[in-house]
C-alpha cells in the first residue's frame, strides 16, 4: 500500500493530463454509457424534498456491526 500523499500526487498528475487531452462532444444520452461529463450538471429540483436515508447514500459495512475483540 502506498502513502496517502503519494496517492494524491499520482491522482493529480493523471487528472491534469486528462484535462489537457480532453475534448468534449455532445452525444445522445443513451450513447453516454462509460463516458465522463465535461462539466457539472445541476437539478432545479431537490428530490426528495426531505431527508431520506434510502436516497442520501448512507451505508455501513457488515463487519462494522459485529462485536469483535481487537
Amino acid at each position: 500500500m502506498i502513502e496517502v500523499g503519494k496517492a494524491k500526487k499520482i491522482i493529480n498528475v493523471v487528472a491534469k493530463s486528462l484535462n489537457r487531452e480532453m475534448k468534449y462532444e455532445k452525444v445522445y444520452i443513451l450513447d453516454s454509457l462509460n463516458r465522463v461529463l465535461s462539466e457539472d450538471i445541476y437539478s432545479l429540483d431537490n428530490l426528495p424534498p426531505f431527508d431520506k436515508s434510502a436516497m442520501d447514500g448512507y451505508a455501513i459495512r457488515s463487519m462494522d456491526t459485529q462485536n469483535k475483540k481487537i
